[in-house]
């Protein structure tokens, strides 16, 4: 006959609990999650029946405090939500926040979070019990049939900014809270990761910074996978592989190749063909194992970005350099970003060119 229950909250786990005793019949069941209680915390020996209002009241309290979300997107969409959750921890700081994901992005993902122990990240089969889906098209489909997602019936998509304040009021809502994002500027980031310096990249010079990465949601259409590798990547990721995407991009290679003919010090975020004889090509970050975080700190001493729309542009949309970065060239077709600072649009290599001819640039 068991007596007592001594239950350790976080040395178990995400694991299912239950224990009946013979003398009562009295069955408990606790749904444990990884940081849903503080460190090492442990029940006190409790007597069966008597103390098990102590128990209820306890186990009410934690999970009204635990909000979990989940992702199945993209790295630049779980940047996104992190930036909300930062937020609205700070707003509830009572709170204990998990997210869910796949698994390759954690590592990049833990950088935006690690300052903040209330958010936990953890892979998505690990996750246990309700979640609120992340995903702004959450609710579209069902057997096949169009069910009208938050997407679908937003009446300006291609404002960016302007969806995303109102998605996470309704995000917010759905969890029983208040959003903490009111205006564009609030989807600006802004945690402390991105001001640590990157050893290896203390001495590049970076006048223009290019994010050169594969856009990954159609964003882009004039962009092209050259390789066709770019689903087997995200199959891998999905895995929870960990590795560097070295591929070569062509897309933006005639502007990166104008810019360095023009005397510009430029950093790539991925590697690129240059069509210039015998001359180096520039930094890249994916070669140097950067983080979308270290891109975010070189954003911090670059004066211009030319960038495809994608997961690693957002740690340059940060409260730091909206003054010093003098012009962003925005590869995109119908979204416009609409947050603060210097913007200009293209869905076109040649349109980028014509942007940074406009500013003298080449």
């Amino acid at each position: 006959m068991i007596s007592y229950l001594e239950f350790n909250a976080c040395s178990t786990g995400k694991t299912l609990c239950n224990i009946t005793t013979n003398a009562s019949r009295l069955s408990v069941v606790f749904v444990a999650l990884d940081n849903c209680c503080p460190t090492n915390q442990v029940f006190p020996k409790l007597n069966f029946p008597a103390d098990w209002s102590a128990i209820e009241c306890y186990i009410t309290y934690i999970l009204a405090m635990l909000y979990q979300t989940y992702s199945k997107l993209h790295l630049g969409d779980n940047l996104v939500h992190l930036n909300f959750l930062r937020k609205l921890s700070a707003r509830y700081p009572e709170g204990k926040f998990v997210h869910a994901t796949t698994a390759g992005y954690l590592p990049q993902l833990r950088e935006v979070i690690k300052d903040i122990p209330a958010i936990s990240l953890i892979p998505l089969e690990e996750l246990r019990g309700s979640a609120t889906n992340a995903w702004t098209g959450a609710g579209r489909w069902l057997w096949f049939m169009p069910m009208g997602g938050f997407r679908d019936g937003h009446p300006n998509t291609a404002d960016w900014s302007g969806f995303h304040v109102d998605w996470f009021r309704h995000l917010a809502a759905k969890m029983g809270l208040e959003s903490p994002i009111e205006k564009p500027a609030d989807l600006l980031f802004d945690y402390p990761a991105i001001q640590e310096s990157v050893p290896v990249a203390e001495h590049w010079k970076c006048d223009v910074l290019v994010i050169n990465s594969r856009p990954a949601s159609g964003q882009l259409k004039a962009y092209k996978d050259q390789t066709g590798l770019h689903g087997i990547y995200t199959r891998l990721f999905q895995k929870g592989h960990h590795f560097q995407n070295t591929q070569s991009d062509d897309f933006l290679a005639p502007v990166i190749d104008r810019l360095c003919e023009a005397g510009h010090q430029v950093v790539t975020t991925q590697p690129y063909q240059t069509k210039r004889i015998n001359q180096p090509t520039p930094p890249c970050t994916t070669e140097h194992g950067l983080t979308v975080t270290n891109i975010g700190n070189l954003s911090l001493r670059c004066k211009y970005i030319v960038m495809i729309s994608t997961g690693p542009i957002f740690p340059t949309l940060n409260v730091w350099n909206v003054e010093t970065v003098k012009l962003r060239v925005v590869l995109l077709d119908c979204e416009r970003l609409n947050l603060p600072g210097n913007m200009v649009y293209s869905n076109t290599a040649e349109g980028a060119m014509r942007a940074l001819k406009a500013e003298g640039l080449i």
